[in-house]
């Protein structure tokens, strides 16, 4: 015992005798591992990514679609992201997908629900093995994450494609058909407009300047003048590039609507036979027995399938009378024609009004297509947020980890000189 006291005396006294040289070593290499663990923080990254719509709970996307987070690791996000970081001649998306690890934060609730849906979720990238030039793991990871930003409001939110769509300026059509696919473009874009303004009405774009409303004042304006005053001129002047032609269709088009009429005629009359057949007394009311707030019981009328006739009665002979009125509107088209011959200024008259259509509802769907896509930047804006871990200085150089590995360095470099010392003190009593 008293010469291993003797010895760690001794492995004591070395280092003092030469503690500026070891304190310079132990400097150094707490410097050194510092550096290392630096280094290596910077090849990391991780971002929790928050889904803050009210669908996400229910695992849809803001477009009543499936949800899938894993989209985030999908080609078309990371070559985007690989590309905004400027990798593009470095990485390709299979490598990078092989690096990204993601999980959800959130796996259950109090409750213990099995299908508890997770709305939030971590993302870890590793660039070790990649080609990553002057770029962080850091940089890269944000660059993915606006990838998929950008590819989920693109792809899950508000579809725009009836706005895309684009009218194609026309020189040879004939004007009564093509006036019918003007209105039903008009159709689409109301339909459009009107689920925007039950939402938002008063929103404007600063950049542009438009807004709901004055774009659904201009739509009105072409509802309520531009089109009728053009479908007026086309039809009381009888305009057609091919009379005969277009007066078959037409005849064509009325066979089918009164084929369509007269089978909704025969279903109102079946309802009627099936009221009738009735008896007086049991289809005058039906009572049941039924409890109240106050649990207290009471007689109820309850509904009848004659009840359900009368509703589809009603329903049918509705729609006989619009198949009627459109059969009695395309007989007077038909007849116009008969009535007049076209005049060649005539047909210039009417397909320059029809262009002037085109164009103007062309306008309208592009404004609205800017209009629209600010809205769904802005009401969207929160949708998907990221949030991502910024380690301080002390977490990048790994303090306590540092400091542990100069601790061990240091009973290690006390082991061997313990070592050293014993075996020179042995060989100087052999000597």
């Amino acid at each position: 015992m008293d010469r291993i006291k003797s010895r760690i005396k001794g492995v004591f006294g070395f280092f003092w005798r030469y503690k500026l040289r070891s304190v310079c070593v132990l400097l150094a290499l707490f410097i050194a591992l510092s550096g290392v663990h630096y280094y290596k923080s910077g090849k990391a990254g991780n971002a929790t990514v928050s889904f803050n719509y009210s669908e996400a709970s229910q695992g849809l996307n803001p477009n009543k679609t499936r949800f899938s987070f894993s989209e985030i690791i999908s080609d078309e996000v990371l070559e985007r992201g690989i590309w905004l970081a400027g990798l593009e001649d470095c990485i390709t998306p299979a490598q990078l997908s092989a690096h990204i690890g993601i999980s959800p934060v959130d796996t259950g609730n109090a409750g213990g629900d099995d299908e508890y849906i997770s709305t939030t979720y971590r993302v870890s990238l590793s660039v070790d093995g990649l080609e990553m030039k002057n770029r962080t793991a850091a940089d890269l990871l944000k660059n993915i994450c606006g990838a998929y930003r950008e590819y989920f409001l693109e792809n899950h939110c508000d579809n725009q494609e009836i706005l895309r769509l684009r009218l194609e300026e026309t020189t040879g059509s004939e004007p009564f058909l093509r006036m019918n696919e003007l209105k039903q473009r008009v159709r689409q874009i109301e339909k459009y407009m009107s689920a925007r303004m039950s939402e938002n009405r008063t929103f404007s774009d600063d950049d542009s300047g438009l807004s709901f409303d004055e774009l659904d004042k201009r739509l009105q304006n072409i509802i309520d003048y531009d089109i009728p005053n053009a479908t007026a001129y086309i039809i009381e002047c009888g305009v057609a590039s091919n009379e005969a032609e277009l007066t078959r269709i037409l005849e064509y088009k009325n066979k089918i609507e009164a084929v369509s009429e007269d089978k909704q005629r025969a279903y109102y009359t079946a309802d009627n036979d099936g009221i009738s057949a009735y008896e007086e007394l049991m289809s005058a009311a039906v009572m049941i027995p039924t409890l109240d707030t106050q649990e207290q019981y009471y007689m109820s009328r309850t509904k009848t399938a004659m009840d359900a006739m009368a509703r589809s009665a009603d329903a049918a002979l509705s729609e006989a009378t619009e198949h009627r009125d459109e059969i009695v509107g395309t007989e007077y088209v038909i007849e116009k024609l008969a009535q007049n011959e076209t005049a060649p200024e005539q047909l210039t008259t009417a397909r320059s009004m029809i262009n002037k259509l085109e164009r103007a509802l062309n306008d309208l769907a592009e404004d609205a297509l800017m209009l629209d896509s600010a809205y769904i930047d802005y009401k969207s804006q929160d949708y998907v947020t990221f949030n991502y871990s910024s380690p301080s200085l002390i977490q990048r150089i790994g303090l306590k980890k540092t400091a542990v590995e100069v601790a061990v360095f240091c009973v290690g470099a006390a082991i061997v000189a313990y070592a050293v010392l014993g075996r020179k003190k042995k060989e100087r009593k052999d000597r």
